[in-house]
């Protein structure tokens, strides 16, 4: 499964005291424990790609493959899930982190040299078990019935994420765009695909750059009677 793959490339990038670190500052480690914050993290995302029925003795059995010398009742198991939701988030942000900055090491062009910074935004739509549609609510129809949403604004230049967000599957993209608005400085190039056009936002820009795909619903003018026709049109 090339998930998986994924997944197990992410945790390479993570030794266990920088986890552990993580789980402290995010208040998921509190006290000594004998599950450590790796076991358990494993275990929520590699342990559970192939669990067809997510519950709190299967999460207690993937942490005792993973940890021989852990036993976890369903009680334990139920007491940790809230506290390891800032955990996980703030471990999926440090690895989108990594991973942008190796993909995108290679910034020495001149245009970026024109802007202060360069942000890039973007979302990714994950399927959950039904279960927790009243939580994360999906697309519905032949989409699943749970869905949640994560959006990462990435700066290219200093390799940061500056927005990092998980909703609902059904959200969409342009509920972020507010948010967004105070997040860029002037002389920033901001860019995003179809998904995020919205002509309102574009007008609060001012002296902000955006790149977008333009709608083929929208008309374009270069004054009040001429119209402008742009090849790069959908």
């Amino acid at each position: 499964m090339k998930l998986t793959k994924l997944v197990s490339r992410l945790f390479k990038l993570f030794i266990p005291s920088v986890i552990e670190e993580i789980a402290k500052s995010s208040g998921f480690m509190k006290r000594h424990s004998k599950l450590l914050p790796e076991t358990f993290a494993k275990a929520m995302t590699l342990g559970l790609l192939d669990a067809k029925n997510i519950t709190e003795e299967v999460i207690a059995e993937k942490c005792a493959s993973i940890q021989n010398s852990v036993s976890l009742t369903k009680q334990a198991i139920q007491s940790r899930l809230k506290d390891s939701i800032p955990f996980l988030k703030e471990l999926l942000k440090k690895a989108f982190s990594s991973i942008y900055s190796n993909a995108l090491n290679e910034h020495s062009s001149l245009l970026l040299k024109y802007f202060t910074a360069v942000k890039v935004l973007d979302a990714t739509t994950i399927s959950l078990p039904d279960n927790v549609a009243n939580d994360y609510v999906g697309m519905g129809g032949r989409n699943a019935k749970a869905a949640l949403k994560i959006q990462t604004l990435y700066s290219v230049i200093n390799h940061t994420i500056t927005h990092f967000d998980i909703t609902s599957g059904v959200t969409h993209d342009t509920r972020s765009l507010p948010e967004m608005i105070g997040q860029l400085s002037e002389k920033e190039l901001f860019l995003a695909d179809l998904g995020y056009f919205d002509a309102e936002f574009l007008k609060k820009l001012d002296e902000k750059f955006f790149l977008s795909v333009v709608s083929r619903q929208i008309s374009n003018y270069t004054n009040r009677y001429q119209k402008l026709i742009l090849s790069m049109m959908r």
